[in-house]
């Protein structure tokens, strides 16, 4: 852990109460931050949370909403990152709600963003998805719509606008594989819509030790992917209820339900041309900045299309399931 980026620093988390948020308060205070200010408008959530961190400092919980642009601007008084988390993230429940998805996502985004510049932010990183390359989904063209705005943001002041892209997150709280280990674990049913759906998987660590990448090393403007092994969601399944010993696994192709794909494309054709790679980490410089890292090399189709990759193994699957069960 780089605890000279984070020591005495003050980190201003959005949706902070969800899976990814306990991993990175843990992490920040891991760290060396003087303080993690918790921001989510769910108070049962943040009450969960504080008996969780009981035993440790530095943690100050605020209910607020990322729609309350006044709000958001007082509680990131002297506040050094922020790292926003704060979406609807439900792929049927912003298809049946699309205002109320553009409201959290899109224009919930430019209130952080404004409230940051305002109060003089070092560092911005918006978490975002595989979904917002080539939408098909009213979530997918919300995160596209952020990460334009995020971009933008390099524009206003001092501030520094970093996307974080990525697929799926294989511990995260009501994603496909808790939904997938309750079923079984129940002597029910894991439904995959289709044999083919392929997603990439990260883990919580994994995210955040990509927001301590940003706050060190991006100037502002960049886009990034943490390269994974491809897997397929019937195989996943599979592994999981034969490590579980308990359910059952149901295919049905041709199923997916509206405005889901059946691969994550990670990066868009047109952003090849701006994006370099740095061991797994592709870095699309939308402003042409250039890092000063060692060992930037440029991209190559292996490294980023999905039938380039190697699909992980079904010992390395199994083993991975066993892990995070």
């Amino acid at each position: 852990m780089p605890k000279n980026i984070l020591q005495d620093k003050v980190i201003f988390l959005t949706g902070g109460t969800g899976s990814f948020g306990h991993k990175a308060v843990d992490m920040f205070l891991d760290g060396g931050v003087s303080k993690v200010i918790v921001y989510s408008r769910d108070e049962y959530k943040q009450s969960l949370m504080k008996d969780t961190l009981r035993n440790r400092g530095n943690v100050q919980f605020v209910i607020g909403d990322v729609r309350d642009e006044v709000r958001l601007e007082r509680s990131m008084h002297g506040v050094d990152y922020v790292v926003h988390a704060a979406a609807m993230k439900q792929i049927p429940a912003c298809e049946d709600n699309p205002e109320e998805a553009i409201a959290t996502n899109v224009i919930g985004t430019g209130n952080v963003i404004r409230a940051a510049v305002r109060q003089g932010v070092e560092c911005l990183v918006n978490l975002s998805a595989d979904k917002a390359v080539y939408s098909v989904s009213v979530y997918g063209s919300t995160k596209f719509l952020a990460e334009r705005l995020v971009i933008d943001s390099n524009y206003q002041g001092k501030i520094r606008g970093v996307n974080l892209r990525y697929s799926n997150i294989l511990d995260s709280r009501g994603g496909v594989f808790e939904v997938f280990a309750e079923r079984l674990r129940g002597g029910g049913t894991a439904t995959v819509f289709d044999s083919s759906m392929t997603r990439f998987f990260l883990t919580q660590e994994e995210i955040v030790r990509l927001c301590i990448f940003a706050f060190e090393h991006c100037r502002g403007g960049e886009t990034l992917v943490k390269l994974a092994s491809p897997i397929r969601i019937a195989e996943l399944a599979t592994a999981m209820r034969d490590v579980i010993g308990n359910g059952q696994v149901e295919v049905h192709d041709n199923t997916a339900r509206v405005g889901e794909k059946l691969d994550a494309v990670l990066l868009a054709e047109e952003e090849k041309s701006l994006a370099k790679s740095y061991g797994e980490i592709i870095i699309i410089s939308h402003l042409a900045k250039e890092l000063a890292l060692d060992d930037i090399q440029p991209i190559t189709d292996q490294q980023v299309d999905m039938d380039s990759r190697r699909f992980i193994t079904d010992a390395e699957l199994e083993k991975l399931v066993k892990e995070t069960l």
